[in-house]
């Protein structure tokens, strides 16, 4: 799973066995999903009316007891309680999930982005040309393409190695996006002018 460098890196590292284990042996609650997963899923019914999938106020209050408990043993984590039919859920989210992620080489993705001052712009990506699996160095390629078409004030290389800096540590998978070129006009044909628009170079997974 392209989470487990992730989950490695998550300190302390036996937090999310230790809070899997204390509520199995402590609660009506088990794990109803995988521990590598951003958020792990406790669920209960033990208590719950399945014929008429309606869950038990007995296992909510027992799920609110838990979660005080378990704010205190497992402060990593942040929780909520949702009910769905006769299930009761305890979602526990690991904090700072996405710190210092990395994706596999080969789900690394680039974009170069215009906006221009009236709010229209364009997003070029090169999931759209190249999908996961055709390698990093195609994905490379497409930035360094776009670049020679657009950007007057940094080379390829350039644009490559400030994007291939930014960390992706957002949930939706892309990096900051960060400004390259600043609006201007160009008598160089050798480059397309798009007027006043700012570029844009970021990084991305891609699936």
């Amino acid at each position: 799973m392209i989470h487990i460098k992730c989950f490695e890196s998550f300190k302390p590292e036996n937090d999310i066995n230790d809070l899997i284990k204390y509520v199995e042996n402590n609660s009506t609650l088990v794990l109803n999903n995988t521990k590598d997963d951003e958020t792990l899923i406790f669920t209960t019914r033990a208590n719950g009316d399945v014929g008429s999938e309606t869950y038990s106020d007995i296992d909510y209050k027992e799920c609110v007891e838990l979660v005080k408990i378990l704010k205190n043993k497992f402060p990593n984590f942040t929780y909520n309680i949702d009910t769905v039919d006769e299930w009761v859920n305890i979602n526990a989210t690991k904090k700072d999930f996405y710190k210092n992620y990395e994706p596999e080489p080969n789900r690394i993705g680039y974009v170069l982005s215009y906006m221009k001052k009236n709010g229209v712009g364009h997003a070029y990506e090169s999931r759209d040309e190249y999908g996961t699996g055709s390698g990093i160095e195609k994905h490379r390629h497409f930035l360094k393409k776009i670049c020679e078409r657009f950007i007057i004030d940094k080379t390829p290389d350039e644009v490559l190695a400030i994007a291939d800096s930014l960390p992706i540590s957002k949930p939706f998978k892309y990096s900051e996006k960060v400004l390259i070129q600043k609006a201007h006009n160009s008598d160089d044909k050798k480059y397309e002018t798009i007027p006043n628009a700012d570029f844009y170079v970021q990084r991305r997974e891609i699936w």
